[in-house]
């Protein structure tokens, strides 16, 4: 897996990073006990995100990006309830594994 310098990456513990140098990756690669192991990288943060994740305050339901085929459409957005994203109107990320590790669960 190759990444280069300005992606995005995100590792399978739901951390997102962005705009990493070359030594960074590196020692992001050496932190995988903290942070986890890097699985997806891109230069658009879009193909970052995951069904369960949450975009500005929305819940996700779907990434078009992964399903064009589905919607004949060529452009990348992900749908939330109630809402759909296009790139550049992302603000905020929650991914569903920070969501899951910081809930507060009441005993049953």
């Amino acid at each position: 897996m190759e990444i280069e310098e300005g992606e995005f990456v995100r590792t399978n513990k739901g951390y997102i990073f962005h705009n990493l140098s070359s030594k960074q990756i590196s020692g992001l690669k050496l932190l995988s006990l903290q942070y986890g192991n890097i699985v997806k990288h891109s230069k658009q943060i879009i193909d970052l995100i995951e069904e369960g994740d949450y975009v500005n305050g929305y819940k996700i339901i779907m990434n078009l990006q992964k399903s064009k085929k589905h919607y004949n459409t060529e452009n990348n957005f992900v749908t939330a309830v109630g809402y759909t994203f296009a790139e550049e109107e992302i603000k905020t990320i929650l991914t569903n594994e920070q969501f899951e590790q910081n809930a507060f669960r009441l005993e049953e």
